[in-house]
């Protein structure tokens, strides 16, 4: 339980301030370059770092990145002299993808303390920096020895325009890119590190003796009158801002700092048992815990919450629990052990093969050229030569058999299928069956699409992944394109599939709205209630459902989100070369704790915002149901009018959570903590934790946004910027503050634009994926580098993992 501020607030009046209503069109991004560039230090440096991890894949985040980059670190490992080869090859993209014949740049030859293997001298490292122009430094991730100066180096030789600067750690697999990132900003070493994970970075230093010829914002500070000298200074690839009339001040309620994060991927964490059971409050139930005393010398509590003396209890006062959050068995597990539990769950891939999915894509030319660096060749050079095109059902078929191949290493126990669909469904199975066509009228009916899906499960044997993973790739291999969309007729059967394994997870992959029988959304009215029929199936019987859709042609998700939304899966909308990544990332997500119930109880001074309990409750509960390891809720809470002038200096919260182990065993989770109470407004926004303002602001305005209240988002997200820029002075703030910005900064793109009265964006694709993110968007994605220590320890990679995948080719 994270809170947003160290206090909670109270105020007697609604309190104002004076906003710029046009001000959110430049988004939030621009606000905090603006204000960046407004009270710069020369010195101080807030450094957006991408750790490009993997190599072989498409990422447009890397392409995002490399495009937008203003500098580079390029990497190389001294014991691999094929990473050395390919790093003058990087530099020479770095400059093409800039346009420009130099570019700041550093070169590192990393792992300089295995000086038995080194196999890359460091003279060929001078050499080769020589060659590119650039400074080199031999660097030790695992020893810190010259990452700080190398990075603090490469700031230097940057063009300074602000104190942020986007930089680039660049090299091929294994070198050790994300282990240097990692010491620089975390100032620890991972030496087993999983390449799949792409990850920013934002740390905040100071950098002395960068070159006055670099401070490009104060030349053009004192050069302002000359015209177009920023235009000069930025490159003529600069575009001029959006003309926006900043003219029209509208009064905007100030928001507050009452908000609470319950991190519901903390039940994987397997507490050790509490003995006993938990002691309730005999008026409000609430438990005994770490913030409770007993009287002294008696058996007596006086509930912190109602005030209620409970006395007799059999209990004393050494056996009061001493941790905030503590685990209750409520029923011990069945015969059915932790692993068979995980191997037991099914993962259904659900594709769409639709005459659409034979449509080809140009492969970016940033990919392009990347594979031609890997490759030491120059034939795709800039994408001018022999353009590389690959169809959608291709770029299908080469993500579903990459996670075949993972999972396999991973669960070889686990079952696998495969269900395809146009306009009809075919259950393909494991491969080792005849496969079975649902068609005609059945297309049509609910139940018997269920029942088809539960005949397969249990009048075949199907085998575990070890044993079909040929076959499933040779019927993968077999897919052909053609044919209408029967999405959700092919929803309907493997909603039956899984209906009888908890924790299944259903990957739908698709290109088009959905037109055939049950589900059609091209209908008069469109089916959009099936998609919230199949959801609550799914929910109550433990299954996720993530939906994949390629860019290109309308799928309606809007409607069809309904079912991901409603069990806790993932709505993307992706370039077809994302796939593999994107399938990639629901599995890293898995389910850890089912049957989850959530109380929340506050002091009965406060009251719950109205969007979680309308009738302003103290206390509320909510129905889970499947919670994933990235599975975060926020809610609001406000002083009671009347009670504005109790003088209370703490404040309890506690939060119930009844949940089932992936053992099996049920159990009760309670964490229990007190707050400071506070009258003062610049006090509680000097302590404000901007990660938990970020994902509550985020979290709130999506969900208005689903509802169609545009306004009402973007003026949320405006209050929220307008307090979080007043509250961040500290370092970590600041940092945190920059990622808020960056990681709404197309959520509040979309939200404008959907605001706009002639609009109809907010029911797009791209919409519906954009709101649904932030929706379920997680605390880790708002945390500085320096607070994700805890997360990235846990992502250590799995040696057979890495090796398979650092074996890959981009095809």
């Amino acid at each position: 339980m994270e809170f947003g501020s160290e206090y909670v607030f109270i105020s007697s009046k609604n309190e104002f301030e004076e906003v710029d209503e046009s001000s959110l069109e430049r988004g939030l991004l621009s606000i905090a370059h603006e204000s960046s560039a407004a009270n710069d230090d020369g010195e101080t440096c807030l450094l957006d770092i991408l750790d490009t991890a993997g190599q072989e894949e498409y990422s447009s985040m890397r392409d995002q990145y490399m495009r937008t980059g203003q500098c580079f670190l390029i990497v190389y490992s001294i014991t691999d002299r094929q990473s050395f080869n390919e790093a003058e090859g990087m530099f020479e993209f770095a400059k093409r993808v800039k346009d420009t014949y130099t570019v700041p740049t550093v070169l590192c030859g990393n792992k300089c303390d295995l000086v038995d293997d080194r196999v890359v001298s460091k003279a060929d490292g001078i050499r080769l920096a020589k060659r590119m122009g650039c400074p080199f430094y031999e660097t030790s991730a695992k020893t810190r020895v010259n990452v700080e100066e190398a990075i603090h180096e490469l700031v230097r030789r940057t063009p300074r325009y602000s104190k942020e600067y986007k930089l680039v750690i660049m090299g091929s697999g294994g070198v050790g890119k994300s282990a240097i990132c990692l010491q620089f900003v975390q100032c620890h070493f991972v030496n087993e590190y999983d390449p799949t994970i792409e990850d920013s970075y934002r740390k905040q230093c100071v950098i002395r003796g960068i070159p006055d010829e670099n401070m490009m914002n104060r030349i053009a500070k004192k050069k302002s009158s000359q015209p177009g000298l920023l235009k000069r200074l930025l490159g003529s690839s600069a575009k001029p801002k959006e003309k926006i009339d900043s003219r029209k001040k509208v009064l905007c309620q100030k928001v507050d700092c009452n908000v609470v994060v319950i991190q519901l991927g903390m039940l994987e964490e397997e507490l050790v048992l509490a003995t006993g059971d938990p002691v309730l409050c005999q008026s409000c139930n609430v438990v005994l815990s770490s913030i409770s005393k007993l009287e002294d010398g008696t058996a007596k509590w006086k509930c912190e919450f109602c005030g209620r003396v409970n006395d007799k209890l059999d209990i004393s006062p050494d056996e009061v629990p001493r941790d905030s959050c503590i685990d209750f068995m409520l029923e011990p597990p069945d015969s059915v052990t932790s692993d068979d539990a995980i191997d037991d769950r099914m993962v259904i891939f659900c594709v769409d093969i639709s005459g659409s999915m034979c449509l080809t894509t140009q492969v970016p030319p940033l990919q392009a050229e990347w594979k031609a660096i890997r490759d030491g060749g120059d034939k795709y050079l800039g994408g001018r030569k022999n353009e590389m095109y690959i169809s959608r059902m291709e770029c299908v078929q080469a993500a579903v058999k990459r996670h075949l191949e993972r999972i396999k290493l991973e669960h070889p126990d686990q079952t696998v299928v495969l269900v395809t669909f146009n306009d009809e469904v075919t259950v393909v199975g494991d491969g080792s069956q005849i496969p079975i066509t649902v068609a005609g009228d059945k297309l049509w009916d609910y139940d018997q699409l269920l029942r088809e899906g539960k005949a397969v499960v249990s009048e075949w044997q199907l085998k575990p992944i070890q044993e079909s993973l040929s076959l499933l790739i040779d019927k993968v291999n077999g897919l052909e394109e053609g044919g209408a969309t029967a999405l959700g007729p092919a929803l309907a059967v493997c909603a039956g599939m899984a209906s009888n394994k908890p924790q299944s997870e259903i990957i739908l992959c698709t290109d088009g709205q959905p037109n055939v029988a049950l589900g059609a959304l091209d209908a008069t009215p469109p089916d959009v209630e099936f998609y919230k029929r199949v959801g609550e199936y799914g929910k109550a019987r433990e299954i996720g459902i993530s939906i994949i859709a390629i860019e290109g042609e309308s799928c309606s998700l809007a409607h069809v989100s309904q079912c991901a939304d409603l069990t806790g899966g993932t709505v993307n909308v992706l370039h077809p070369l994302e796939l593999v990544r994107q399938i990639r990332v629901i599995s890293q997500n898995p389910v850890v704790a089912t049957d989850v119930q959530l109380s929340v109880i506050l002091h009965p001074s406060l009251e719950l915002d109205r969007t979680i309990s309308p009738q302003g409750l103290s206390r509320a509960v909510k129905e889970i149901g499947n919670v994933n390891r990235e599975c975060d809720l926020t809610f609001e809470y406000k002083f009671r009018p009347h009670c504005v002038q109790q003088k209370l200096t703490t404040v309890p919260f506690q939060i119930q959570i009844r949940y089932t182990r992936k053992d099996g065993t049920k159990c009760l989770r309670v964490i229990s903590k007190c707050q400071k109470v506070s009258h003062d407004r610049k006090a509680m926004e000097k302590s404000c934790n901007v990660a938990v303002m970020g994902l509550a602001a985020v979290q709130k305005s999506a969900s208005m946004a689903q509802s169609d209240q545009y306004k009402d988002a973007r003026a949320h997200m405006q209050a929220v910027m307008c307090l979080l820029e007043r509250g961040s002075l500290s370092d970590l703030q600041q940092e945190e503050l920059y990622i808020f910005a960056a990681e709404s900064d197309d959520f509040v793109s979309e939200l404008c634009q959907s605001a706009r009265p002639e609009s109809s964006s907010g029911k797009s694709d791209m919409a519906a994926k954009v709101f649904h993110r932030n929706k379920t968007a997680h605390l880790n994605q708002f945390l500085s580098g320096v607070a994700k220590r805890d997360i990235v320890t846990k992502r250590k990679g799995d040696t057979a993992l890495n090796t398979q995948y650092y074996g890959y080719k981009f095809e």
